[in-house]
């Protein structure tokens, strides 16, 4: 096994660990990625207060990234998109 290979399984097994909103939030990025918090919230069907401090842990666990400022779909305003790290 090299470090890449070691690397991964450790991710895949911080994957397996999420609690479920956290997971949730995860798969909804890596399904549609460049997503605003609005953007998660109204794909997740949930409260904005929901989804801002899902995205806030998965982003200090280095789960999640920012992508790029643009405008967000629901607001119109100028916003932060997500990504999910990709190792």
């Amino acid at each position: 096994m090299n470090v890449q290979t070691t690397s991964l399984f450790a991710y895949r097994d911080v994957q397996k660990k999420l609690p479920k909103k956290q997971h949730q939030v995860r798969e909804m990025l890596a399904l549609h990625a460049d997503l605003t918090d609005k953007e998660l919230a109204r794909a997740l069907n949930w409260d904005i207060n929901t989804v801002t401090p899902r995205r806030g842990e998965l982003v200090k666990a280095g789960i999640v990234e920012w992508s790029q400022t643009r405008p967000c779909a629901v607001t119109g305003k100028t916003c932060h998109a997500w990504r999910v790290v990709t190792k």
